[in-house]
């Protein structure tokens, strides 16, 4: 279990939420403070949880003055059955006992995490009088008990719309039986409601100049804010950026390798935790991506350069040739395996950042406007805290614009989240920010493959 520490600074986890949030909202750029909005949520203590496809984070919560008392996360039970939200419709259209499995696995973990939380508060689960959640469509169809069989295939309908209300009892969640449980409305198939609680969090349904909100997780979900009017989409990015598919990926834990450049013909990184290196994280693989390509090693198309065209020297003996094909050496170790990028790798990256490439240049299209034309790009989401702003943009990931107009926001999700827990004024909010965003299926344009094609190459 993380816990949380108050350092807002140096973390970005719960979004600025935690005992001393104010440092961090103002490094996430978040136009909203608890302080701005009357709390009205009672007494007792509260939990909020952000359900994610790979990760869970929750929060505690005193109801009275809005003061968080625990924060942690804690892997999605779920993973075993696939990292995307795909894999996990797919799991459930097996039949009834597989979607009752998942609900049950999503329950164990939220139950536990609960269980950590209040004992961190010192609360009793009895006293959790409400609870809010938010997650993907999918998620959120499996917590709350529908099925998600209508998200396999287009027009992917969501099989309930608006805010879905139960009680404790109702919820599966060990807490007070007749406590409420709010689940924050999503915007359309693949479009959640974290990204509604996330993007209300930070404002966009207020903000002025153009605006792009991107939640950069398995499942990217993006907002465009243009004059009022508001745009929603989403990109099928996969688990790259959690470390799989990577040949040496990781999660974002000691020793991952999160930073890296090339400076006079060698690689210089930097680990989590400054533990010994032992594979490389998303923030890590954008990063390698960038510096390759500014050093001759790496094609715009994505092809990996023969060592034998690469100078100097000492760069081209990182380039090897295996019965895999060609790998670039971050880090030889001796007596162990290398810490590599593969060809395979850089093309799983490139799947990745392709799909969101493709995403936010469809809404731009959708608004009559272009990646010159931003105001600002939101970047949340726990691992969008950890992205180098430059090495995001020259790789494609994010749209060419001055990096000093990339805001990142942590995970803001769960801070619109705690929002809605405490005020319903915030969560009439919310619920109005869903139902008055256009939701775009990227599967109903019909030059959006073309684009994505496109989108592949740096």
């Amino acid at each position: 279990m993380f816990r949380c520490t108050g350092d807002c600074s140096s973390c970005g986890r719960c979004g600025g939420t935690g005992n001393d949030g104010e440092a961090g909202r103002r490094k996430a750029g978040l136009l909203t403070r608890f302080e701005e909005f009357a709390i009205d949520a009672g007494s007792g203590a509260g939990a909020v949880f952000d359900i994610g496809t790979t990760t869970l984070a929750g929060m505690i919560y005193d109801l009275g003055t809005g003061e968080c008392l625990a924060a942690g996360g804690a892997p999605n039970p779920q993973r075993i059955h696939g990292g995307d939200v795909i894999s996990r419709i797919s799991f459930c259209c097996r039949g009834e006992d597989e979607e009752r499995l998942l609900r049950e696995e999503l329950l164990d973990g939220i139950n536990g995490m609960l269980e950590s939380l209040c004992r961190e508060a010192g609360v009793d689960a009895g006293e959790v009088t409400a609870a809010a959640l938010c997650g993907n469509t999918t998620m959120s169809h499996i917590f709350a008990g529908y099925p998600v069989a209508s998200l396999a295939h287009a027009p992917f309908s969501p099989a309930y719309e608006g805010t879905c209300r139960m009680k404790g009892a109702d919820s599966g969640i060990d807490m007070n039986p007749d406590g409420k449980v709010i689940l924050i409305p999503g915007i359309g198939g693949h479009v959640g409601g974290d990204i509604t609680a996330g993007a209300a969090a930070a404002g966009i349904d207020k903000i002025e100049g153009l605006t792009l909100y991107i939640d950069i997780g398995t499942n990217g979900e993006l907002i465009l804010a243009d004059k009022g009017r508001l745009r929603a989409c989403s990109a099928a990015a996969g688990p790259a950026f959690e470390g799989a598919s990577i040949s040496c990926g990781m999660r974002a834990e000691a020793g991952a390798i999160e930073k890296v450049a090339i400076r006079d013909g060698d690689v210089v990184f930097s680990t989590v935790g400054g533990s010994p290196a032992a594979g490389i994280c998303g923030s890590g693989l954008i990063d390698a991506a960038a510096a390759m390509l500014d050093a001759g090693v790496l094609e715009k198309s994505g092809r990996l350069v023969p060592a034998e065209e690469i100078e100097p020297a000492e760069l081209a003996e990182r380039m090897v040739s295996g019965e895999s094909g060609r790998h670039f050496i971050v880090l030889a170790r001796e007596g162990r395996a290398d810490i590599a990028l593969t060809q395979k790798d850089i093309r799983e990256f490139q799947y990745t950042k392709g799909a969101i490439q493709a995403a936010y240049r469809l809404l731009l299209k959708s608004a009559g406007r272009t990646a010159e034309e931003l105001d600002r790009v939101i970047v949340a989401g726990s691992f969008g805290s950890y992205i180098d702003g430059e090495s995001a943009v020259r790789t494609g990931l994010l749209p060419d614009v001055n990096p000093d107009k990339i805001i990142t926001a942590g995970n803001a999700a769960s801070a619109g989240t705690a929002m809605a827990l405490l005020s319903e004024t915030q969560l009439e909010r919310m619920e109005n920010l869903a139902e008055r965003t256009e939701h775009l299926e990227p599967a109903d344009d019909p030059e959006f493959q073309a684009l994505y094609i496109e989108c592949l190459g740096f």
